[in-house]
């Protein structure tokens, strides 16, 4: 699990350091960054096989950019969504992404209002790309071997620390926990290889555009006729101001585009930060005034019961009974401060992706 230590490093990393966390492949001709089509050019999107070279190697101490860059973890080397879909095109939806009607134009999202994305954190958890609130914490209580695939992650958190389990059961309790933790893990590491992709092409077409805005005839990407600017007009190597202007005006509806998927990808994290925000609320509510087991109703009606029991109290010699009430109740509190932990403990990488600060 990330300690608060690692934590506090993740949340100075940037943009340009978290992509220093796998080699993206440089883009070196126009071919790789749009392609056409009979509706017109569109961007080549990411794919994780083709477009990312291998994890970059670190000596970071937290253990998210252990995980992200250690091939072990992948399959193949690269991380892998269970829907086998990108987030950019199996999620978002993008070349075009539905609901938006025309604030759409050439596959970018040009409205001013933010774009709700809680339908799309919906359905990534129900591809299973990313963990439940009921795979975090759920009240059902461990009943034996045959219960424990059922079981949330607080709850496999609590039973390993509290319950003397035989080697089979404390071997499936951990199997369980590792899928949960590496489930949020992969999808991290996968959005990271994306967004970075993206990235490392905004970064190509600026200073292509710098290129071009100096210069009518700079050393530029090859292919550079795939461009269409803004009146669809397609785009020539010429060295007259019209065709400067055209080339430049390309590359902005361009870098529009992976702005715009850049954008959403951001906005994607903070609807998923959103989902687990809401998520502990419920938790702690649930765990402060519900009757199930760690909370503090359970606990304080336990003691309350026990202090009632005038006539035992009565004949209890040196406060016994009194004393193990305490000890019950502490018992209890600890079983809640135990589960709030693990809740905690666990978003530390379920947010991982928040936490990452990632700005332009």
């Amino acid at each position: 699990m990330i300690t608060n230590n690692s934590c506090e490093y993740i949340e100075e990393m940037d943009a340009s350091t978290v992509c220093a966390l796998v080699n993206t492949s440089n883009f070196t001709d126009y071919s790789q960054i749009v392609t056409s089509t009979s509706t017109g050019p569109r961007l080549v999107e990411f794919n994780m096989i083709a477009t990312t070279s291998s994890p970059a190697s670190s000596n970071s101490i937290n253990d998210f950019t252990k995980f992200i860059t250690t091939t072990r973890n992948f399959p193949n080397g690269k991380p892998v969504l269970v829907s086998g879909s990108n987030i950019e095109t199996g999620y978002l939806k993008y070349p075009n992404p539905p609901g938006t009607g025309s604030s759409f134009s050439n596959d970018f999202y040009v409205s001013n209002s933010f774009r709700d994305l809680s339908s799309v954190v919906s359905n990534i958890i129900m591809a299973r790309d990313l963990c439940s609130s009921n795979d975090i914490y759920s009240s059902t209580p461990f009943t034996g071997s045959s219960s424990i695939s059922g079981l949330s992650l607080t709850t496999l958190y609590n039973i390993r620390a509290t319950t003397n389990l035989n080697s089979n059961d404390l071997l499936a309790v951990n199997s369980n926990i590792d899928k949960y933790e590496n489930k949020n893990k992969m999808f991290y590491s996968a959005f990271v290889y994306e967004y970075c992709y993206y990235n490392k092409m905004y970064t190509t077409l600026l200073q292509e555009y710098f290129k071009e805005y100096t210069s009518v005839s700079p050393s530029r990407l090859s292919n550079i006729t795939l461009l269409r600017d803004s009146t669809n007009r397609g785009c020539t190597t010429g060295t007259s101001n019209t065709d400067q202007a055209s080339r430049l005006d390309g590359i902005v509806i361009t870098l529009a585009r992976v702005n715009s998927r850049m954008t959403d990808m951001r906005n994607l994290l903070s609807a998923i930060q959103n989902y687990y925000s809401a998520a502990v609320q419920t938790f702690q509510t649930t765990l402060n005034q519900g009757g199930v087991m760690g909370s503090d109703t359970h606990a304080e009606n336990k003691v309350t019961y026990l202090m009632n029991q005038s006539l035992h109290v009565q004949a209890a010699k040196d406060d016994s009974i009194i004393r193990q009430g305490i000890m019950e109740y502490t018992s209890e509190k600890n079983r809640y401060s135990n589960i709030l932990l693990g809740i905690y403990a666990f978003l530390n990488i379920a947010i991982i992706g928040v936490i990452f600060n990632i700005k332009e």
